[in-house]
């Protein structure tokens, strides 16, 4: 085992002298090549001798956390300031989803309401407060789709 190590330091010392050598080259570009996943290597050793080597993980798992973000990166970005976007991206995400599941919610109540067969109008008083929303509006005149077609028969704008 520990000539094992000694090999993969040496490895790890030409792949860092290397490293350094490409950065000083392409110094105009300012890249910093100190990231995470890059630095994680000097110590990576340094752990197998002092924690031993890990039997049973994979990294598998985690690459198809990134799908998500990948996509709406592609998709609904402009490529430019992308956090805000993202971050925005996200919060349409969660709100809708949180409207659907009131949705979902009011419809089995809704249901529920129909299969028990309570027909008070003081369940629909609390039904109201209860979701703060009341969907629809009163109308004067209530309207027909053939209605709404035949006005528009004449309307330019639908010609």
């Amino acid at each position: 085992m520990t000539h094992m190590l000694v090999v993969d330091w040496e490895a790890l010392t030409t792949f860092n002298m290397l490293m350094q050598t490409f950065s000083e080259k392409t110094e105009n570009t300012k890249k910093n090549w100190n990231f995470p996943k890059n630095h994680t290597c000097a110590h990576t050793f340094d752990d197998i001798e002092v924690k031993g080597v890990t039997h049973n993980f994979s990294t598998k798992p985690n690459e198809k956390m990134h799908g998500p973000l990948k996509e709406k990166y592609q998709r609904h970005t402009n490529f430019k300031n992308i956090t805000d976007q993202i971050l925005d991206i996200d919060h349409l995400k969660l709100v809708s989803e949180f409207i659907c599941c009131r949705i979902t919610d009011y419809d089995m109540y809704i249901s529920n309401k129909e299969i028990i067969g309570n027909d008070n109008n003081d369940d629909d008083a609390e039904q109201e407060d209860f979701f703060h929303v009341k969907l629809g509006s009163k109308a004067k005149h209530l309207l027909t789709f053939e209605a709404v077609e035949q006005r528009s028969n004449t309307d330019k704008a639908f010609i």
